[in-house]
């Protein structure tokens, strides 16, 4: 299980610049032609899959990207993000092996840029952003979707897309849990996400986990966010057309219009909304 050290570890690991905000404000401003695809973790299914490249304009001999920089063991989720892609036809997909030495890889950001989609693999959302956080391939990421690619993730690869991205932590309690089991204030970690998604903060695996208690912690620290809690086998879906429920679970949305009460510790609010949609709904 992860604890303070570990992420103490992990984020020394990383480059030494900071969190590259400039590159994100810079294309937050711009329009995006592509989609993303924000998947809660689970089982990934043909019939999402499929649905993620169709609605997306992916031919069957485009290039398709499969990052693992999230997983442990980058071969298990090489073979099982990649083998839906395969079983659904499409005969271009490659996986991208990326580390913390490769943002200077030419041949490796040329893949990335001639990429018709990306796929973020699930694993540690930390650790990932180590690697795709750097500023030229968080650049490129941006650039990519600013031209049209579809970028897709599931699980740590969801929670990467919004700007302020939950790690999974707590600083009130060293072991990892995969829920909140209190509501107080200075509890929720949160670090810098590639800010793909501009819309609010992710949450995932959430109706199967339970994760009310992580999502309220985020809107009290970010009241003018909305929190999107995506469930398991389930796709939050942003495209010029507007936002979409895909897949076979729900999506659980927070905000918090009063604003938000503090007595020693403990969370308040005064009122919150809170929305659950069901496949095929539309959000906006």
């Amino acid at each position: 299980m992860r604890n303070i050290l570990f992420i103490f570890l992990l984020l020394s690991a990383c480059a030494p610049e900071p969190a590259p905000t400039n590159v994100v404000s810079a294309v937050e401003k711009s329009h995006h032609s592509g989609q993303l695809y924000i998947i809660g973790g689970g089982q990934l299914h043909l019939d999402l899959m499929s649905d993620m490249l169709t609605t997306g304009g992916i031919g069957k001999e485009d290039l398709i990207v499969v990052i693992p920089a999230a997983s442990e063991e980058p071969d298990t989720a090489i073979y099982y993000d990649s083998k839906p892609f395969i079983e659904l036809g499409y005969t271009n997909v490659k996986p991208l092996r990326l580390s913390l030495a490769d943002s200077v890889k030419t041949m490796l950001s040329d893949s990335l840029a001639a990429a018709k989609a990306i796929f973020l693999c699930g694993g540690d959302q930390l650790r990932l952003m180590c690697v795709i956080g750097q500023p030229n391939l968080l650049e490129i990421l941006h650039q990519a979707y600013a031209n049209g690619a579809v970028i897709g993730g599931t699980s740590a690869g969801a929670a990467v897309m919004s700007k302020i991205m939950i790690t999974g932590d707590q600083k009130k309690e060293l072991e990892y849990e995969s829920t909140y089991r209190r509501l107080k204030s200075g509890n929720g970690m949160y670090s810098q996400g590639t800010g793909l998604f501009s819309e609010g903060i992710i949450d995932q695996h959430f109706i199967e986990r339970s994760r009310y208690n992580r999502a309220l912690t985020a809107l009290f620290e970010f009241p003018d966010k909305t929190v999107y809690g995506i469930g398991e086998s389930t796709a939050l879906r942003i495209s010029t057309e507007g936002m979409f429920v895909h897949g076979s679970g729900q999506i659980v949305t927070f905000t918090a219009p009063q604003g938000s009460r503090l007595k020693e510790d403990l969370i308040g609010f005064p009122k919150i909304e809170m929305t659950v949609y069901l496949p095929g709904d539309t959000i906006r």
